[in-house]
């Protein structure tokens, strides 16, 4: 298993590779079984699939999402965890106990310290209040509509990572 912090790509030999720009008819001829996980205007957007850890002899399983724009578009987004719900409750603040826990599968995993960004997009742990779930979530650039939504997120994202580094 490999994430490419200067290009974004994630490859699970022989089962996946997700990179920048990629489009739909690639991601479903890789060798995974995908089911469709939401559609807009009845046109498929995102999909869900099961791969086996990387140890594989531990019976357990990383459930990834995938998320496209609509006619065909490129890759917006992707998002995994561990089906075990070792990542799943409730958390007070966005910087807790489950997104602290999530960067550190990720690292036993890819052997890499979260989050990371650059001119492909981003990739950190990020916890769901409501569905009180935890997941590693990559942004591609190409997810959003303008260059000027683009640089927002991007100084958002910076200012608050350095609030969190500050309150730690």
């Amino acid at each position: 298993m490999k994430f490419n912090i200067n290009t974004g790509e994630l490859t699970i030999p022989p089962l996946l590779h997700l990179y920048r720009g990629m489009k739909r008819k690639d991601m479903l001829s890789q060798k995974l079984s995908w089911e469709v996980w939401m559609e807009i205007q009845s046109q498929p957007t995102s999909y869900r699939a099961m791969l086996p850890m990387p140890d594989r002899k531990s019976g357990k399983k990383i459930v990834i999402v995938v998320f496209f724009d609509l006619n065909d578009g490129p890759l917006t987004e992707w998002d995994m965890q561990p089906l075990d719900g070792q990542l799943d409750g409730p958390q007070k603040r966005p910087e807790g106990r489950y997104t602290k826990l999530a960067r550190a599968w990720f690292k036993e995993i890819f052997g890499i310290d979260l989050p990371k960004g650059g001119d492909w997009g981003d990739i950190d742990a990020a916890h769901d209040v409501r569905n009180q779930t935890t997941s590693i979530i990559c942004n591609y650039r190409e997810g959003f509509s303008t260059e000027e939504k683009w640089q927002e997120y991007r100084r958002n994202m910076s200012l608050m990572q350095k609030s969190e580094k500050s309150s730690v």
